[in-house]
């Protein structure tokens, strides 16, 4: 038999957005997405990016929203 579960999430430090939150980008961390604060934090902490993987906007939607990730030398 064929069972159903808990869909699939992204796992944790993949750096995500999807149509619904552009330009806004996240880092998927403990189940949740956690928006970082501005373009230059994500770069601060020593992402790029081509690391930016583009989601379907259902599979963001199964991370509920988190702190924002601020940058220490904003």
């Amino acid at each position: 038999k064929l069972r159903i579960g808990k869909p699939v999430q992204l796992p944790d430090g993949v750096v995500v957005t999807s149509p619904k939150y552009l330009p806004q980008v996240f880092i998927i961390s403990r189940g949740q997405r956690r928006p970082f604060s501005s373009p230059r934090t994500l770069e601060l902490l020593g992402y790029q990016w081509s690391d930016v993987h583009h989601v379907p906007n259902t599979l963001l939607n199964l991370h509920p929203l988190g702190a924002a990730i601020e940058g220490a030398l904003e």
